[in-house]
């Protein structure tokens, strides 16, 4: 499903800014709960797997762009934020693109089959920055 919605947005999974968005939102929810888990790794890697399916793009660099933002978000987690923040800003403007970035960090939220507090908590402040109403997204609902 991922993989049909980004060929019909034509977007280019092999573009850097697109890809450091999905990892800077993946690691903003997977560390959201300052617990890293391995379902969440899984899913990371999932997510890599299907944009890597329409296109093709390094992998090594989808997760050092993953690794670089968990690195920052665990040594200082305020200014980790804002860095992810402001990778996923560089995608926003509510259009399907931006739904498809929420949503594939809603599947790491659901990766160990519960939504924490911390993860919805983020996953609301990931949907306005992406200019995606959280209504619009299941189990993102205020």
């Amino acid at each position: 499903m991922l993989s049909y919605a980004l060929e019909r947005c034509g977007i280019d999974a092999g573009d850097r800014v697109y890809i450091d968005a999905a990892m800077a939102g993946v690691a903003l929810v997977a560390l959201a709960d300052c617990d890293e888990r391995l379902s969440e790794l899984v899913a990371r890697d999932e997510i890599i797997e299907r944009l890597k399916q329409i296109k093709t793009f390094d992998v090594e660099t989808a997760v050092m762009l993953y690794e670089k933002h968990a690195r920052r978000l665990e040594q200082d987690r305020a200014a980790g934020e804002k860095q992810a923040l402001a990778s996923l800003a560089r995608r926003a403007g509510g259009g399907e693109e931006s739904r498809l970035l929420l949503r594939a960090c809603l599947a790491i939220a659901r990766a160990d089959q519960e939504i924490s507090e911390g993860e919805r908590r983020t996953l609301l402040r990931i949907a306005d920055v992406l200019e995606v109403p959280a209504g619009e997204i299941p189990g993102l609902e205020e």
